[in-house]
């Protein structure tokens, strides 16, 4: 009986633990916006940071006026330029490149990194040539 009791006692030490350590990992993350809320974003901080991850061509064929084109598998080689304190939006055609841009971000640091989340398919403020 006391060996029980000495069993569930470290049983519940170790899982409190594991459970408070993986409350820190640290891995920062991203906020998935629609697209009003990214049109306010941009028109309230015009320090804003605008990234496209698409292809070329998928750029040309319309863009937000501003943004950056560097698609997502380009992106590691350009972590360099971006500032992990800069307001950064990511932008792609449905939401799920840009997520996966944006969550690789977030876990190298950068903490205000924003996704649009269901992409310029349902960007309805136009877009440049």
């Amino acid at each position: 009986m006391v060996l029980y009791k000495k069993f569930r006692i470290i049983s519940f030490v170790l899982v409190m633990i594991v459970w408070s350590l993986a409350g820190c990992s640290g891995v920062s993350s991203y906020r998935n916006v629609t697209a009003e809320e990214a049109k306010k974003l941009m028109e309230a901080s015009p320090e804003l940071v605008i990234i496209d991850v698409r292809t070329p061509y998928e750029y040309q064929q319309g863009h937000i006026k501003g943004s950056l084109l560097i698609p997502v598998a380009e992106l590691p080689k350009h972590l360099e330029k971006l500032d992990p304190e800069q307001k950064i939006l990511l932008v792609c055609a449905t939401g799920s490149r840009s997520a996966a841009a944006a969550r690789m971000l977030a876990e190298k640091g950068y903490k205000k990194v924003y996704n649009l989340s269901q992409g310029l398919a349902r960007w309805p403020y136009g877009l440049e040539r």
